[in-house]
């Protein structure tokens, strides 16, 4: 029987779930508990998930789910000899290599994986770890998820705004056409009305991947070291400053990386839309305008003491240039190269837990 699993019960973790869950005629779903203290929770939270806003937003749409089944993972799960034909993955970035431990013997090529977190490169780590050969590898999904979602407890979550997801196959260098059961899950996808999903091709996927991890390379951090709203970042001038040296960082970047390392090929004017400094700009603005009141989720991470993506976000530009031959020293040292420098900086400050003023911007990055 057909069936979905899904790993990572967050925010994320619990809209997807709700919202394939009460779609007419539901596929059956599993959610995976990765510790035996959230069957407590489960218990308590009465069997069900709950997304406070859904019925107001999306007429027809109930506020809460249940009849889900429950699996805890651990070394003795009786499930673990079951092969996982559909995996939602909605743990944090740097979770996940980590949470498919206890279940990656069981997915195989006929398996597929869909990708619902922030950033980039968690895809090639998990490759990298469980799948280095073709004739074990799933397919892949991946999404830009918009909507807006909090949450207020164990399984219950607030759907803040309605907006969109965009999902498409991954294809990788070692991967084939996408097969009939990656197209299956999609459609399920785009077929709960919650979800407002839509399909997208690869090259679409891949640029607006790129264009959402902008929108949260910058956001997130700023948010982060200068310790503000979302909102009350970019009317303070100098931050405003950073972000357009930032934003430049990043176009000079795409325009150097696009065709050579990550396989994206853009005509002039394509380039222009989608990568150029005054687009990347509207997008950034765009988004800080609509979330003006929200605390970004990279700080919320700071504020609670867990880790943050940023080396899925922020760090991954370093890694790509890594790769092309440029490390961290060429990018604060070398003129020619100097071009991902504040980027590289913002990082070295989250994980130090550096925090400062706007005014003590120009000093901090040596900008005249």
């Amino acid at each position: 029987m057909t069936r979905i699993h899904i790993l990572g019960l967050g925010n994320l973790g619990r809209f997807y779930a709700h919202a394939l869950a009460t779609t007419p005629n539901p596929t059956p779903i599993t959610l995976l508990l990765h510790r035996k203290s959230l069957l407590k929770e489960w218990e308590e939270a009465g069997h069900r998930i709950e997304i406070e806003g859904a019925s107001t937003l999306v007429p027809g749409v109930p506020s809460s789910s249940s009849g889900y089944d429950i699996e805890v993972l651990d070394a003795s799960s009786t499930e673990k000899a079951k092969p996982i034909q559909y995996l939602i993955i909605a743990t944090k970035a740097p979770k996940t290599v980590e949470a498919l431990k206890l279940i990656a013997h069981r997915l195989n090529y006929k398996s597929t994986i869909f990708f619902t977190q922030n950033g980039l490169g968690t895809i090639e780590d998990v490759t990298k770890e469980y799948f280095n050969e073709p004739k074990i590898l799933p397919s892949y999904l991946a999404a830009v998820t918009s909507h807006g979602v909090y949450s207020t407890g164990p399984f219950r979550s607030v759907l803040a705004g309605l907006a969109n997801v965009t999902i498409g196959h991954v294809c990788l260098p070692e991967s084939g056409p996408p097969r009939n059961e990656a197209q299956n899950l999609l459609q399920k996808i785009t077929s709960a009305p919650l979800l407002n999903a839509l399909a997208v091709s690869p090259k679409e996927l891949k640029i607006l991947q790129l264009q959402k991890l902008v929108i949260n390379a910058t956001i997130n951090p700023l948010s982060v070291v200068f310790r503000r709203k979302n909102g009350d970042l970019f009317n303070h001038k100098l931050i405003y400053e950073l972000l357009r040296i930032m934003l430049s960082e990043f176009s000079q970047f795409f325009e150097d990386h696009l065709r050579s390392h990550l396989d994206l090929d853009l005509s002039d004017e394509e380039f222009k839309e989608c990568f150029s400094v005054e687009s990347l700009e509207r997008l950034v603005l765009s988004v800080a305008h609509k979330t003006a009141k929200n605390t970004s989720s990279m700080l919320q991470d700071v504020q609670a003491g867990r880790d943050t993506e940023i080396d899925y976000i922020n760090g991954w530009f370093d890694r790509q240039c890594n790769a092309s031959g440029t490390n961290r020293q060429d990018l604060a040292d070398d003129p020619q190269h100097g071009y991902m420098r504040c980027n590289s900086h913002l990082v070295d400050m989250v994980k130090s837990g550096k925090v400062i003023s706007g005014d003590e911007i120009r000093r901090e990055f040596s900008l005249q």
